[in-house]
């Protein structure tokens, strides 16, 4: 089996039919070996598994094309983020079901009621420190 601090950063990826096909860029976690970026700027993602041999190259398990096929443009566990991220935003920012989406990926709540609802919570608590600053003088 390989051993994962086997792959290291810039090496060549090979298939099985000893052509090249991608560089390494780096581990992604334990078991996932992320390839530098393609001609269109792009990562790949490919697991562990398919490491067949490791020398002065990364050996893969099959041919160049079925590996390109086979291989992913997100990381692993991307889903698994993506699905445990909502509760804690829920528990921590009281953002709903309904816009769980727009708070994981970094765009304004769709709905302004909920952005005003914090905004002016936050100004509140400002305007409170304020009144008391004011009642210290």
């Amino acid at each position: 089996m390989i051993n994962a601090n086997q792959i290291k950063p810039n090496t060549p990826i090979v298939c099985s039919e000893n052509g090249q096909f991608g560089v390494v860029d780096h581990m992604e976690g334990a078991d996932t070996i992320k390839v530098t970026k393609d001609k269109q700027g792009q990562h790949h993602y490919f697991p562990l598994a398919w490491v067949t041999k490791v020398d002065d190259k990364i050996h893969v398990d099959r041919p160049g094309k079925k590996a390109q096929l086979d291989w992913s443009t997100t990381p692993p566990n991307t889903k698994d983020r993506a699905t445990n991220m909502p509760d804690v935003l829920e528990a921590t920012d009281g953002i709903n079901a309904a816009n769980r989406t727009d708070a994981m990926d970094g765009r304004q709540p769709s709905s302004p009621a909920i952005g005003n609802a914090q905004a002016n919570g936050r100004n509140k608590s400002n305007d409170r420190s304020n009144a008391t600053d004011k009642s210290k003088s």
